[in-house]
């Protein structure tokens, strides 16, 4: 078993080779823009069904249906709107944080460059 440790997370991914490119993680989901997505993963140990990253995207509109995991995110750059089923909406930008559970189903709106380190969740 390894030593526990800490880790600081740096706003542009890696120290050393910054973030990187991952094209779309969803592309069936795209219904505006090509957002194209960078990222770096700081701590994913699949016992504690968490990951912690950074991500970011260029501008953007994707439909979730639905949300694949509970996520929590801090917005470090750009600004994100989330609109409901039902029409609720809220947007968020630089310095917000938010979660958003698994199961959501709606539109994901960036009307530009997105970046925001995030905790994902995976749970059954």
């Amino acid at each position: 078993m390894s030593k526990p440790s800490f880790h600081r997370l740096h706003q542009h991914g890696d120290i050393v080779k910054g973030m990187q490119d991952i094209g779309l993680s969803f592309p069936d989901l795209v219904l505006e823009g090509n957002p194209q997505e960078k990222a770096h993963i700081f701590y994913d140990r699949p016992l504690s069904q968490a990951t912690i990253g950074i991500w970011e995207s260029e501008s953007g509109t994707l439909r979730f249906d639905p949300y694949p995991f509970d996520e929590l995110c801090i917005i470090v750059e750009g600004e994100v709107s989330l609109v409901d089923e039902s029409g609720q909406q809220d947007a968020f930008k630089a310095g917000d944080l938010f979660i958003i559970e698994k199961q959501f189903r709606g539109l994901w709106v960036m009307p530009r460059r997105l970046r925001k380190f995030f905790v994902e969740l995976k749970t059954a």
